[in-house]
């Protein structure tokens, strides 16, 4: 595995099932990628597809991670299914890539989402729109916990999402608390970025092995 650095193969090499060998190791030449068109733009450092940096992950409180001495590094993983997606940002920022299939998304919906959430999923009649609804929001409240590092610590019904303005939204009375992006269309997946800055500089890369 040339383009991951030997901590993630180590990583990978802990898991039992292959699938997630293999999302450990795509993530890992995921912030590879990142992290050397980072240092490249900060440091003016040319770096060639074979170039491999030796990375080390500090963990700060509540497990989010980061790449020790770039701490204005700001990077999060996501996988699902058959997809494994990177977002990276010079300030803290949160992807998610969710599967569309759940057995029960009207009880999960009541039990984690807010009331204006749920009112917005009631007015859907179409079950399969509403399902896809229920993914939407699901993926952004998962982008927005990573991108603040508090994971499943955060009450997931204590901010909702607007998808008119594209915003996370909480508190009394509301203010904005993230933007999100839905980069591109994944067939049976929904993929959501959240970042604390409104912008439309949203680069796409594919990893290819």
């Amino acid at each position: 595995m040339k383009r991951v650095d030997k901590t993630r193969i180590e990583k990978a090499s802990r898991f039992k099932r292959l699938p997630d060998k293999v999302c450990s190791l795509v993530g890992g030449a995921l912030v590879q990628n990142a992290l050397k068109d980072y240092i490249a733009e900060n440091e003016a450092r040319k770096f060639s597809s074979e170039d491999v940096l030796d990375i080390s992950y500090v963990l700060v409180e509540n497990g989010k991670p980061y790449v020790k001495n770039y701490p204005s590094f700001h990077f999060s993983l996501s996988h699902s299914g058959d997809y494994v997606a990177l977002a990276a940002a010079g300030i803290p920022v949160g992807i998610d890539v969710q599967e569309e299939r759940v057995s029960d998304s009207d009880k999960l919906a009541e039990r984690f989402f807010s009331e204006k959430e749920n009112e917005m999923l009631r007015k859907i009649a179409d079950d399969e729109e509403r399902s896809h609804m229920f993914f939407r929001i699901w993926s952004a409240k998962e982008a927005y916990i990573k991108m603040t590092g508090h994971g499943l610590q955060e009450d997931l019904s204590g901010f909702h999402i607007s998808f008119d303005d594209m915003e996370i939204r909480r508190g009394s009375p509301e203010v904005t608390a993230g933007y999100i992006i839905e980069p591109l269309p994944l067939i049976g997946n929904v993929l959501t970025v959240c970042i604390g800055e409104r912008t439309d500089n949203i680069n796409l890369n594919e990893v290819v092995f």
